[in-house]
């Protein structure tokens, strides 16, 4: 897990390159304290392999490194911050060039397969120097290409220097876990591991709002644009696709790769084949954690007391011991009450943090610089504090149970949805079960009724706090929601939560939460092919079971689950009581309605009816904090 970027010259009159690329390596640094290289290259395609103030003197030495000065207007250079998880030796050093010196690689992510392709690979004569799996990826791509992407099981974004067809070959992994994003313009095209790696560099003349994001953001609630950011002009390379840059004659050709599929097969459940699933998924998901165990630092968890994370740090516990991470509240709700079940008897080995509204308000700027952009609530701030915790205990890596809500149907409108496919089935007393049923929120008769309204209504005034927004803005806007019809099953529905931005804005919030305290995230359900590709041919009937969500991994891991875990049917999360928190800092917020946010909120309006709108109990946060979320995040960007 690392930090990467860089920088290719397209006109003459851009002579900073070297100077944005050191000052992209600082900006990116708590991504990969350990180590830093950088890689040259000149118009004549002459090289030379360097050194910055943060590498270490064993690759200076191992590697014969050369100060950064020694290097005259180059036209291309890479750059990389390593996080030492695999071969924590200076063997791991990138950039790594390989063994014929004909491809350069700079790598952030893990390939957790890489144990079985190093074998591959060498049974077709490939020696190898280090235990690191960079070195096994840049071998894969001299053997297979771009084919190699096919046979990698993990997280990354990397980009390969090929300097026999002089292109630069970048990928990012199947369902976007490891960010990569770039900046093309008439004077440089450049790349980087976090959006602020690019935002302070002299290529981009001035940061400018991405109107269309914003837009989404405020009226269709997506807090995570897909191939595009909320800067104008810096876009990011999408989950399961390539790209090659072509640097004699700067064309830029982006291509996909993989595309999740899925089975709308409906069939009458029978128990015989239910149990088939359940052994299935349960074989797949202990291959997944099995394989994110490979390190050579120590591992940690992050234990919420839901199901997904309970299910790894209990089936982790009969193999070995391993540090847990909880977020915890003293007076105000969470869910430690769950994950201390969870670690009775490894009490020792469990560690919480208590979040709070004063900590929330003096770190507020700092964890919206972090983020990059706007994020869905203050839950990222009861992560980000995990995290810091994490570190603390000298913990690098943690696995996570993020993605089984939308791998196996955790949320309740994922019922919703389960409803819709059996009524279009014609499976009408199944609907009629499932909608009468009593036990939680997943047969809330009100809140199926409530969504299926607001699924079909067009209505503009409809929409809350509409009068606080700027009239122009407001009436520029396209509302309602997406027509029900556009999901046809359950399965193809979680196909677009878990390939859509409801995930990969949890996977953004998890990497800048992490990798701002230099720990790597790994997450089981989210990123192992096996197991992702298993769960999406079950037919949805498997999923939901009366009033149960998850109902397939609950059964395959009942034996260790402890019983409160297993017959929980809330859903709680990264919780934080963020209407308390807005309530109890109204007076510090406030401060952040300026009128740089006129041509999107009618800040004189919003100012006026504050008090109000914080004393009503009913008052929906969620809209307060994006308003709040936006205004920071414009100030801390200088937007």
């Amino acid at each position: 897990m690392c930090g990467i970027g860089g920088i290719i010259q397209k006109g003459e009159s851009y002579k900073d390159l070297v100077a944005d690329l050191t000052r992209m390596a600082t900006v990116l640094h708590h991504r990969g304290p350990d180590d830093e290289g950088f890689f040259f290259m000149h118009a004549d395609y002459s090289s030379v392999h360097c050194f910055g103030s943060k590498t270490t003197s064993e690759s200076i030495d191992s590697y014969d490194l050369k100060p950064i000065s020694d290097t005259v207007n180059p036209v291309l250079g890479l750059l990389h911050k390593r996080l030492s998880i695999l071969d924590t030796s200076c063997l791991g050093h990138q950039p790594m060039i390989g063994s014929d010196n004909k491809y350069v690689v700079i790598h952030n992510g893990e390939i957790y397969n890489f144990l079985e392709l190093r074998n591959e690979l060498q049974h077709k004569g490939f020696t190898f120097k280090s235990n690191t799996d960079t070195e096994v990826l840049l071998a894969a791509y001299q053997v297979w290409g771009k084919a190699m992407l096919s046979k990698l099981n993990g997280m990354w974004a990397f980009a390969i220097y090929d300097t026999i067809n002089k292109i630069i070959f970048f990928a990012r992994d199947r369902f976007g876990v490891k960010p990569l994003y770039y900046l093309n313009t008439k004077k440089a095209f450049a790349f980087a591991s976090e959006i602020k790696g690019l935002t302070e560099s002299s290529i981009i003349q001035s940061n400018r709002v991405n109107q269309k994001s914003v837009s989404d953001y405020f009226f269709k609630t997506k807090y995570e644009p897909i191939g595009e950011t909320f800067f104008e002009g810096i876009q990011e390379l999408k989950a399961g696709h390539y790209m090659e840059y072509q640097l004699n004659t700067h064309e830029l050709n982006i291509s996909q790769y993989y595309k999740l599929e899925t089975t709308e097969r409906w069939e009458n459940p029978n128990a015989e084949a239910f149990q088939k699933y359940v052994k299935g998924i349960q074989e797949k998901l202990i291959d997944s954690i099995n394989l994110r165990l490979r390190s050579d630092v120590t591992i940690g968890a992050c234990l919420s007391g839901g199901i997904d994370s309970s299910v790894i740090v209990s089936y982790i516990q009969q193999k070995q011991e391993i540090q847990t991470f909880t977020s915890s509240f003293k007076d105000e709700g969470g869910e430690q009450f769950f994950a201390k079940e969870v670690m009775k008897g490894h009490e020792e080995n469990w560690h919480q943090s208590f979040p709070s509204a004063e900590g929330f308000k003096n770190q507020l700027e700092e964890l919206v610089y972090t983020q990059d952009q706007p994020f869905y609530n203050t839950s990222t701030f009861a992560q980000y504090e995990l995290m810091k915790l994490v570190k603390s205990k000298g913990i690098k890596v943690t696995l996570d149970g993020q993605g089984a809500d939308e791998l196996l149907a955790g949320y309740s409108r994922s019922y919703y949805e389960f409803i819709r496919e059996a009524y279009a089935k014609g499976a009408y007393s199944k609907v009629a079960n499932l909608l009468f049923s009593t036990g939680n929120k997943f047969a809330d008769k009100k809140g199926f009724l409530k969504d299926t309204i607001k699924r079909n209504i067009n209505l503009q005034k409809w929409h809350p706090y509409y009068e606080y927004y700027n009239e122009e803005f407001f009436n520029n806007q396209s509302l309602g929601y997406e027509d029900v019809n556009t999901r046809p099953s359950l399965n193809r529905h979680l196909v677009e939560e878990f390939s859509g931005d409801v995930l990969k804005g949890i996977f953004r919030t998890a990497d800048r939460n992490s990798m701002q305290f230099s720990v790597e995230n790994r997450m089981p359900f989210a990123d192992d092919v096996a197991l992702i590709e298993y769960a999406f041919s079950i037919p949805s009937v498997y999923k939901v079971r009366g009033t149960t969500n998850k109902v397939l991994l609950r059964e395959a891991f009942k034996h260790i689950l402890p019983a409160k875990i297993y017959n929980r049917k809330d859903k709680v999360g990264f919780y934080t009581p963020e209407q308390h928190w807005i309530k109890q800092l109204d007076n510090e917020l406030f401060e952040y309605l300026t009128p740089e946010l006129e041509g999107y909120i009618n800040v004189g309006a919003l100012r006026k009816d504050w008090k109000k709108i914080l004393g009503n109990p009913s008052m929906n946060s969620g809209w307060v904090w994006r308003a709040l979320n936006f205004a920071i995040w414009k100030k801390v960007y200088s937007l």
